[in-house]
């Protein structure tokens, strides 16, 4: 009883004959409470404060990007039924420099066939449907009131496609001979643009052109339009086949040698990796 009586208010006489005084004992535990009601107070009122502040600092962010100089990227940019992108933006007024958007400055996303895909909560990551049908997918999304589009390639599950960036692995010629350098960069493009470079550098390409793919027989040829180390002698028509491990096979071709621009032709068999 004497806990109960200590929480009650008691009366107090002061025995100089000032006033008297009111005074309230707590225990510990109705102490303990309520420090608990204080502290969660403070900690709600930090979280919608800190919350406050993020959203301030993101749209300040935001709007610091220009959509005239923004693009939204998907990697891989050629795909297939089933497969997951990831979905970025970039922020580039120049061609040395490039800084990130955070794709949470966007919204209003839109696809051109909402049945070809799902997103993720954030975004972030589009999976297209098992049941998607070949054909060209459009994102659309808004930033800073402008919108912004990116279009990527579906293809049939069994397609062959050389959309990307090579490294040569291997190469055999038919008579023995073997480039003193590997083509360590073979890129083929979604516009048809192709370009090859022995020993890469920033910009530099050693080969540039336009090529043309029949991905029923695999007949491929290269043109080249210039590059920084154009050779003689180059052989750019041939086969092309994605091997069962997924390599990149071209077979009779040629793409010169990268330390002799005058060396004589061949007819090899080129294997590159992703």
């Amino acid at each position: 009883m004497a806990d109960i009586a200590s929480d009650r208010a008691k009366l107090h006489h002061n025995p100089d004959g000032g006033p008297m005084t009111h005074s309230v004992h707590m225990t510990s535990g109705a102490v303990f409470s309520a420090l608990l009601l204080v502290t969660a107070g403070c900690a709600g009122g930090q979280a919608a404060e800190n919350g406050t502040r993020r959203s301030a600092d993101l749209t300040r962010t935001c709007a610091a990007f220009d959509p005239a100089y923004v693009s939204l990227h998907t990697a891989p940019s050629v795909v297939r039924p089933g497969t997951e992108l990831t979905v970025s933006a970039v922020f580039q007024q120049n061609a040395w420099s490039a800084d990130t958007v955070p794709v949470a400055c966007f919204d209003d996303w839109t696809l051109s066939d909402p049945a070809a895909a799902q997103w993720s909560a954030d975004h972030s990551r589009l999976a297209v449907t098992q049941t998607a049908t070949p054909g060209t997918l459009s994102i659309t999304a808004r930033l800073n009131g402008s919108q912004i589009t990116r279009s990527l390639v579906i293809v049939a599950t069994d397609a062959v496609v050389l959309t990307g960036l090579w490294r040569q692995e291997s190469v055999t010629c038919e008579d023995g001979a073997r480039p003193s350098e590997p083509l360590r960069e073979l890129v083929f493009r979604e516009d048809g643009s192709w370009s090859g470079t022995f020993v890469p550098f920033e910009a530099r390409r050693d080969m540039v052109g336009q090529s043309a793919f029949e991905g029923t027989t695999g007949a491929l040829s290269l043109t080249t339009e210039g590059g920084n180390g154009l050779a003689a002698n180059l052989d750019l028509s041939g086969e092309a086949k994605i091997q069962a491990d997924g390599k990149l096979m071209l077979d009779g071709f040629w793409f010169g040698d990268g330390t002799n621009a005058t060396a004589a032709g061949h007819s090899c068999r080129y294997v590159f990796r992703s």
